[in-house]
């Protein structure tokens, strides 16, 4: 479906006068800016074959609109259910990158919101990044396409951190799971969490360590985020939310590998995953991530 078919679909546009114009920085998604009328909205449509990615058109949907009733995610006006498009507010704000997350202060405005976040009703998914790469990992196995190098030399590690992360779960709330600077709109006074594709019901620290991986938070800034979510940082969450920042990584990292041969977005995904593969890479490889595990299990 392109943004012609949407517009034709939407029975409130019918009459109007509509301009429709890209909206870049997405990963997944196509994404418009349509001015229908006096009104601005925010259409996103789902990208070619995005299903492989393991996103729940459904239940992205519903998830979204669980969100906004938080008032920390814009609301949902309108979707088409077969397709998995969405149409929401068109938020005024910037969005936001990775140097703007070093910004004063800014570490404890996304925990925060994110704890504003996590009182949503529950998703209507559970979401995990263990499970979800060993999805990844499997999909690729069955189309004979090789993960990151020396990917599976890591297995057994990874075996050991969900032992580690899983000792001591806290209950699990409504994540988005994907805190990438681009999914953060700042409006001046308010920070606003979009794109629900990868949200489910998932572990805080799991969100937590997410957000830390994609905003490159330094060890002080992570334990502020944790200070603002939790109201203070101890060891075991900070260690938890380090393990999961890693899992990001390798999770992103295959899913990277995936999006090279099946997105038709301008990106370079073998550059990006690339990238993350080395960074989760050297972690795994470090004694860093054993005084992680021990102080997780602890």
């Amino acid at each position: 479906m392109d943004i012609a078919d949407v517009i034709q679909a939407v029975a409130a546009w019918r009459g109007q006068p509509i301009h429709a114009e890209p909206v870049s920085g997405g990963l997944t998604n196509r994404s418009f800016r349509v001015q229908a009328g006096d009104r601005a909205y925010f259409v996103s449509i789902p990208g070619e074959r995005s299903e492989l990615l393991a996103i729940p058109r459904a239940d992205e949907i519903q998830n979204t609109m669980a969100a906004a009733e938080t008032g920390v995610s814009p609301r949902v006006l309108d979707h088409l259910q077969s397709s998995g498009v969405m149409i929401v507010e068109f938020l005024n704000g910037r969005t936001l990158s990775q140097a703007d997350m070093h910004r004063p202060g800014m570490a404890e405005r996304l925990g925060t919101a994110v704890r504003r976040l996590h009182t949503a009703r529950p998703f209507a998914n559970a979401f995990d990044l263990f499970r979800l790469t060993e999805s990844y990992r499997a999909l690729l196995a069955s189309d004979k396409v090789a993960p990151p190098a020396g990917f599976d030399g890591y297995l057994p590690r990874l075996v050991e951190m969900r032992a580690a992360v899983e000792a001591h779960p806290l209950p699990r709330r409504p994540c988005s799971n994907d805190l990438v600077p681009q999914n953060l709109i700042d409006d001046g006074q308010r920070l606003w969490i979009v794109d629900f594709g990868y949200s489910g019901n998932n572990d805080p620290c799991s969100e937590l360590g997410n957000a830390c991986c994609e905003a490159g938070f330094s060890p002080a800034e992570a334990e502020a985020l944790a200070v603002a979510y939790f109201g203070r940082a101890e060891a075991r969450a900070l260690a938890r939310m380090s393990l999961y920042a890693i899992m990001s990584d390798v999770a992103w990292s295959l899913w990277s590998v995936i999006q090279e041969h099946i997105s038709t977005l301008d990106v370079d995904f073998r550059a990006y995953g690339g990238g993350r593969w080395d960074r989760a890479r050297g972690l795994l490889d470090s004694e860093t991530v054993q005084t992680w595990m021990m102080q997780a299990r602890g």
